[in-house]
């Protein structure tokens, strides 16, 4: 899921969708996605493996769209992924670095929340090494309420530690976002379905955040930045809750070795 690489400065679940500022980055990403969408089509087998018999465009739709609306997890992560990314993202995308300029040391405060947001993935790539929760998706969900802060941060023009620290907490957060995500995604997903699911996961993810980096400026010409990332913030709780309520999200999902699939090997 691109979401975890797209937030912030950094990134998700994408891989990447780079907080630059740039409309044309997300743009390129949807185009990426939409490429991934129609890929599926004309995969042939490796070297070594053996023939997959060629299934038409339209199949691989409908297998693909079958295969992702029956786990529950799955498409109501997307489904959320979808909204932080439009509303949540985008903004900060759009609309952090005018608040650095403006209410803190410009360019190097932007820098040093990338870096830290950054550092903070590092951190929760390391802890995904080692830690394999039985709930994974609990633990993003909850983690997701670590995406206002930053919003709230610059809403407020918190003091600069405040902000680099609220960022390192998200990127804790999104270190450990992908490497659950895509385990998870092995582990439930039969590896015939792999492509065709991730396309839709990666179409669903990124559908709207191109067009969450253009309004975030008009809007915040509208109703000012302060209230603009104050709704941001509020829509990344909002994710957070959306997530929650779904028992599939709280539900067990194992990360750790597929031992039945070991000993068919």
């Amino acid at each position: 899921m691109p979401v975890a690489q797209a937030a912030g400065p950094v990134p998700a679940c994408a891989q990447e969708v780079p907080a630059t500022g740039d409309p044309l980055a997300g743009a390129s990403q949807v185009t990426d996605a939409v490429s991934a969408a129609v890929a599926p089509a004309g995969v042939t087998a490796g070297e070594g493996q053996a023939p997959v018999p060629a299934a038409g465009f339209r199949d691989d739709l409908r297998l693909g769209w079958r295969e992702f609306t029956s786990h529950t997890w799955l498409w109501v992560m997307v489904s959320g992924a979808s909204v932080f990314l439009f509303a949540v993202e985008a903004p900060l995308t759009v609309l952090g670095p005018i608040v650095t300029r403006d209410a803190y040391a410009g360019a190097r405060t932007w820098g040093f929340l990338a870096a830290g947001m950054g550092l903070g993935q590092i951190a929760g790539g390391a802890i995904a090494l080692r830690w394999r929760p039985r709930r994974p998706f609990l633990v993003l969900a909850l983690g997701m309420n670590f995406a206002a802060l930053p919003m709230a941060m610059l809403a407020v023009t918190a003091p600069t530690w405040a902000l680099l620290s609220s960022a390192a907490g998200l990127g804790v957060v999104w270190g450990m976002f992908d490497p659950f995500w895509i385990t998870a995604m092995q582990r439930e997903v039969p590896p015939d379905m792999i492509s065709r699911v991730s396309s839709y996961d990666y179409l669903g993810s990124l559908a709207f955040y191109p067009a969450g980096l253009a309004i975030a400026g008009p809007v915040a010409d509208l109703i000012g930045i302060p209230a603009t990332l104050w709704i941001g913030a509020g829509c990344g709780i909002a994710v957070s809750l959306f997530w929650l309520s779904w028992r599939d999200v709280r539900a067990v999902h194992e990360l750790g070795p597929n031992r039945a699939a070991a000993h068919e090997g």
